[in-house]
């Protein structure tokens, strides 16, 4: 009666299946003779579509998962390029059978020399099925007899990893990748398949039937043939009967109870499955599946789970998954349960107790698990807040939450430094085991241009926790740093000033009252404006101050410091950069950043969808336009789709960079044209760097000769940024310009009319230096005076520099104008340097 009441699709003219006798395969029965009728992997098959029109096959591997129609593809290939020469003209292989020197010797060789009657312009064609299970001989062999025989014969191998077929017979081949089928498309031939042996299914079993095969065609048609000859029905429970896995609804089940932070209930359903007579490996197989195609999961959480379950997998692997020693320390198994799979695997309850732990951390901020692990103490379990939920507007968790991220903060000059009352926390691995970065939102208080600012923490070798621009220390953040702690087995030991910039300075009184015992080291020459305060009424009071490549601070072994300090009018710019030299990574506050293509999740979904609409700044930049919507976002949008959320973080992203842009209707011109590029941030290039440009040089050429970085760390936006000393040179290129038209001046000579125009030209690029160096008539003085003559160790320097000038970026002149001119304007009232 159960069965008559299920949603059963049968087909309306169903062809009876022979119930005697052997029926032939479905694999091989509807296997495709066509390249066209191929699933899957459209441009793979669009390529070998177009060899077999044009009848010139080379050498090819197809390489890719099992089940994906590689050799099939081979096949049809053959097919029709040889058409009805196909036996006399096709040798097939399968080489994990046939996999050593002799069958490329005998069989291989032989078959290449026979003469063999084929269409024009066609040749033979060897297939070697799984050739990545050949042994290293048999495929030194075969390289040879490629090449001797290449006018007459051509191969096609089939593989899984093209990484173990030998580098010279890649080179002789075009590989051709195939990936692993999309559900749909599996769905799409199981379909054709029921409809034709008259099957009778469910959709919940066509589903199952999917979940299992994961992919692999082959897999899939197997199990639906087993399951409708087992039961003649495919129907989920069916499916997993015939197949025998873990049923993804019992280990979906576990998962919910690890995001409720249920430890108890996720380790009941872990035991029921492994006294079911489940491995461990086939159950983390299946959560891992799970949790990958898991709906009610944040991409943020589903990494945390994914990487957790890897480090599971690696460890059953190393185990293999025979363990007789006792249960996981987090838990203490009743008696009863001694002789369970369960006992014997100790690592899925490490990775389900972790699990746990994650979400709390992760996905619930502010929530107290009922229990964390067997044993664990009432002050261990009240540690449960870590990071916010990734994508969630700061603040918008439970009230526990909101009370972990308080924070009150109105002081700023000319405006007071956001989120006024409350500030978020979210802890990232920046260099696994060595470097953390914990950011927050920032923003101009009253405004919803929002970004993030980043403390960076680095472990010492020598003992201790060296901290980096500390950020508002919320009892979130401070239990962050706490927890931190606990895992390091190290204390916050050192905080680093390394500005003097007021969004960074006004935080590290605070945080190290949090934190007493820890050193606090400010940058030089600390000041403020309008009133310039000393630093103890900050609460900071400095145990040292950072110089220039001092070699007597306490971490000098292992982190290296530079400091720039230079006068900008109204008081001196100050930032100190850092390289650590076991990662091999430099850290800057303000001098680089690198602007994300998507906002970070810190910036509120509110502040986005108001940047998103229309306001008096687009109706007074952009006139008339303002009224018209701008990539289908309407003009006061309700919700925040992908494409307001590009349009509301385009906009902010251009304010913060040029506070005026010069389209800030339609940022697309000018996003594009900073986003994930190195850079120096347009305000301080404009107002600070070039405007210093010799003190400037002599700070990026002591970082790029002494440091060899692979990535940057700066306090806002990306990080880390994989650049090295080239990139960081090429992000001051506008520095360069100058000295670089001085010296093809001084290489002229005095006396020549060509160095006289020389001169002046270099005098007027020094006196206007700051107004735009990427000047046209560098151009024309290379042309001029390319051939006058000097030393060959100055020309070289002047290549070195005219390189790093050439792959420098430039900025959007429409954008930077209103910058130039607002320094033009501080240049009169004498606040910032001509």
């Amino acid at each position: 009666m159960e069965t008559a009441a299920m949603d059963v699709d049968k087909p309306a003219a169903p062809v009876a299946a022979a119930k005697t006798g052997y029926a032939l395969p479905w694999v091989e029965k509807y296997r495709p003779t066509r390249i066209k009728d191929i699933v899957g992997n459209e441009q793979a098959v669009s390529r070998l579509q177009i060899i077999a029109e044009e009848g010139n096959m080379p050498n090819i591997i197809l390489s890719g998962p099992p089940g994906t129609g590689k050799t099939t593809s081979i096949l049809c290939l053959a097919h029709e390029l040889l058409g009805p020469s196909f036996r006399e003209g096709v040798l097939e292989l399968n080489a994990s059978d046939d996999r050593g020197i002799d069958v490329v010797r005998n069989k291989i060789k032989m078959f290449a020399q026979q003469k063999v009657t084929l269409p024009p312009g066609r040749q033979k064609i060897v297939i070697l099925d799984e050739a990545d299970s050949m042994t290293g001989g048999a495929q030194q062999a075969l390289r040879r007899t490629m090449e001797i025989y290449s006018s007459t014969t051509r191969f096609a191998l089939a593989c899984n990893t093209s990484s173990k077929i030998i580098e010279p017979i890649q080179s002789r081949c075009a590989i051709v990748r195939y990936g692993k089928l999309a559900d749909s498309e599996l769905l799409h031939r199981l379909l054709h398949v029921c409809q034709a042996e008259g099957v009778a299914h469910t959709p919940d079993g066509l589903e199952a039937v999917i979940f299992t095969a994961d992919g692999d065609m082959r897999q899939a048609l197997n199990n639906l043939q087993a399951t409708s000859n087992g039961f003649g029905l495919v129907s989920q429970d069916h499916v997993f009967r015939v197949c025998d896995q873990p049923h993804p609804v019992m280990v979906g089940a576990v998962v919910r109870h690890c995001m409720a932070a249920a430890i108890d209930d996720a380790y009941q359903g872990l035991r029921a499955l492994c006294d079911m007579g489940y491995s461990a490996s086939d159950i983390i197989s299946i959560l891992f599946r799970v949790v990958r195609n898991f709906p009610d999961m944040n991409e943020y959480l589903k990494l945390e789970y994914i990487k957790e379950i890897g480090f599971c997998q690696m460890r059953l692997a190393a185990t293999n998954n025979a363990l007789v020693r006792p249960v996981a320390p987090a838990f203490a198994l009743p008696a009863r349960g001694a002789q369970s799979r369960l006992a014997r695997s100790p690592q899925l309850i490490r990775c389900a107790s972790k699990i746990v732990r994650k979400t709390v951390k992760v996905d619930d901020p502010g929530t107290t698990p009922r229990k964390l692990e067997r044993g664990t103490s009432k002050r261990k379990a009240e540690q449960g807040t870590q990071r916010v939920q990734r994508g969630a507007a700061p603040g918008s968790g439970s009230s526990g939450s909101s009370k972990d991220q308080a924070y009150f903060n109105v002081t700023g000059y000319p405006f007071p430094l956001g989120p006024i009352t409350q500030r978020a926390t979210i802890r990232t691995d920046l260099v696994r085991g060595s470097i953390w970065g914990f950011e927050q939102p920032q923003s101009l208080g009253g405004s919803n241009v929002t970004t993030n600012v980043r403390m960076t923490v680095v472990r010492l070798k020598a003992g201790g926790l060296w901290v980096h621009a500390p950020i508002a220390p919320t009892r979130e953040c401070v239990r962050m740093v706490r927890e931190l702690e606990e895992e390091t087995g190290e204390r916050v030991q050192y905080i680093v000033l390394p500005t003097f910039a007021y969004e960074h300075k006004i935080f590290v009184g605070p945080f190290s009252r949090r934190f007493p015992k820890a050193q606090v080291w400010v940058a030089p020459s600390q000041w403020s404006w309008p009133i310039n305060l000393p630093v103890q009424l900050f609460g900071i009071f400095p145990a040292g101050v950072l110089a220039d490549g001092a070699l007597d601070t306490p971490w000098a072994q292992e982190i290296e410091q530079k400091v720039f300090e230079s006068s900008v009018g109204i008081g001196p710019y100050i930032e100190a950069a850092f390289f650590h030299k076991a990662s091999k990574t430099l850290l800057v506050t303000d001098a680089v950043i690198s602007v994300p293509s998507n906002p970070s999740p810190l910036v509120p979904a509110a502040s986005l969808l108001s940047a998103a609409a229309r306001n008096f700044f687009i109706d007074v930049l952009a006139g008339e336009l303002a009224a018209e919507p701008v990539d289908g976002v309407p003009l006061k949008p309700k919700e925040l789709t992908p494409a307001a959320r590009k349009l509301g973080w385009r906009r902010m992203a251009l304010q913060i960079l040029y506070i005026v842009p010069g389209d800030l209707r339609d940022p697309k011109k000018g996003f594009f044209a900073v986003a994930d590029k190195l850079i120096v941030g347009p305000i301080l290039k404009t107002l600070v760097f070039s405007t210093l440009p010799d003190a400037t040089r002599r700070w990026v050429d002591s970082i790029c000769t002494d440091w060899a970085f692979t990535s940057i760390i700066p306090a806002h936006f990306t990080a880390p940024i994989p650049a090295g000393p080239a990139q960081f040179r090429a992000a001051f290129s506008f520095v360069y310009e100058p000295q670089l038209s001085a010296e093809r001046a001084a290489a002229g000579q005095a006396g020549t009319p060509a160095g006289k125009a020389a001169a002046r030209v270099a005098a007027a690029e020094r006196k206007e230096e700051s107004a735009n160096p990427a000047k046209a008539l560098d151009g024309v003085l290379v042309g001029l005076l390319g051939k006058l003559g000097g030393s060959s160790k100055a020309a070289a320097q002047d290549r070195a520099r005219a390189a790093a000038s050439q792959r420098g970026f430039a900025y959007p002149e429409e954008d930077i104008a209103a910058l130039n001119a607002a320094k033009r304007f501080l240049v009169r009232l004498g606040v910032v340097n001509k």
